[in-house]
């Protein structure tokens, strides 16, 4: 946590109570919860606080179904780096003539039936 930097929240969750209790002096607003971190993101906090089910503990949004590619990458800078390349795909697509895109587009439908056809119920 030292090596953190300071946000509006910062929870310390440690099973070692001296652990805690060392920690209590430092001059960053922080809480200290005794126990382990399983345990206390199961179950929401008490005193009317928001639980840690209801905060968004990952770095993209929740209501995205699973199957969407924005949620294609294991981490934050594989998402980047996937969008980067989809961002370049696109831009060379659209720049196709009219009988290359058309040729790249009946490739695409051999290729990915599946996918081509949900996007298009999706899109429809």
């Amino acid at each position: 946590m030292r090596a953190k930097r300071s946000i509006d929240r910062q929870i310390g969750i440690d099973a070692d109570e001296r652990v805690i209790s060392a920690w209590r002096g430092c001059k960053r607003r922080c809480e200290f919860v005794p126990g382990d971190a399983v345990t206390f993101l199961a179950f929401p906090l008490r005193a009317g606080r928001e639980g840690p089910s209801e905060v968004p503990w990952t770095n993209f949004s929740a209501d995205i179904p699973l199957h969407k590619s924005a949620r294609a990458g294991a981490d934050f800078r594989e998402r980047g780096r996937s969008k980067r390349q989809v961002a370049t795909m696109r831009r060379k697509v659209e720049r196709m003539i009219a009988p290359e895109g058309s040729k790249f587009v009946d490739w695409l439908a051999r290729q990915y039936p599946e996918q081509v056809r949900r996007y298009a119920e999706e899109v429809a």
